[in-house]
């Protein structure tokens, strides 16, 4: 059974997609790197987030979100090697929709 109608889901991806401060990359065993987000919008059920990565190399080991209130709102391991001082970008995609049946 699904409860939740679109316009209601897209106005709470609209307000998480507002929460989100920070994409930062964890590229040392303490060091936290911020992304430069250059765009953040809503496609379909997602909400994308577009950044620029610094132009220098790193191997990341971790990501991060942080709200607009400082705190932690997700985090995941993820290996990233960035070989060169080349600048580039990388999208993350937050998917918020309603599964039916549980």
């Amino acid at each position: 059974m699904t409860i939740w109608n679109e316009t209601f889901l897209n106005k709470i991806r609209t307000y998480w997609k507002g929460m989100i401060d920070k994409i930062q990359l964890q590229t040392g065993e303490s060091t936290w790197t911020d992304l430069e987000m250059v765009e953040k919008t809503i496609e379909g059920n997602a909400i994308t987030v577009f950044c620029r990565v610094p132009d220098v190399q790193f191997t990341a080991v971790n990501i991060r979100v942080i709200d607009t209130d400082g705190d932690v709102a997700g985090a995941t391991p993820e290996s990233i090697a960035k070989t060169s001082n080349d600048t580039f970008y990388i999208t993350f995609k937050f998917s918020l929709k309603q599964i039916e049946g549980e």
